[in-house]
């Protein structure tokens, strides 16, 4: 099983640099790569994750206030992924339950919140999905 907060703790180290401004530079060099990609994304309603989809696949998940990145392995060589401004961690598969995280800890650390119940989402067992669904 792995600690999400040691991931969030990466990803602290590089919240001064994180910013509206880097956010759309980083959703805008996604997009200007490849007339193949595309974002989902509801700002509008507030939404904290930006799907980054490549070939109609899901190859990332990067959170809007904080900043973290959840990226398939395959895209370990994009260098987009690889940004200096945010953290990402490369993940095998979206929906593999191998993470647990504290919720306490992740409210002290960071902006992202927990809002699904501990019945809904298991904080000791989840995978990345599960964590978007329990932070959107």
């Amino acid at each position: 099983m792995k600690n999400l907060i040691n991931e969030i703790l990466k990803a602290k180290s590089k919240e001064e640099f994180w910013n509206d401004n880097t956010l759309k530079s980083i959703i805008n060099d996604f997009l200007n790569f490849s007339n193949m990609n595309q974002i989902d994304w509801d700002d509008d309603s507030g939404e904290e994750w930006v799907d980054l989809i490549c070939n109609n696949k899901l190859v990332a998940i990067l959170h809007v206030k904080f900043p973290i990145c959840f990226a398939k392995k395959d895209f370990k060589d994009f260098s987009l992924l690889n940004e200096k401004n945010f953290s990402t961690v490369f993940v095998e598969d979206f929906n593999e339950q191998e993470w647990c995280v504290n919720i306490d800890d992740l409210k002290k650390i960071t902006s992202i919140s927990w809002h699904a119940s501990i019945e809904a989402v298991n904080p000791n067992l989840f995978s990345i999905f599960d964590f978007r669904f329990a932070t959107v």
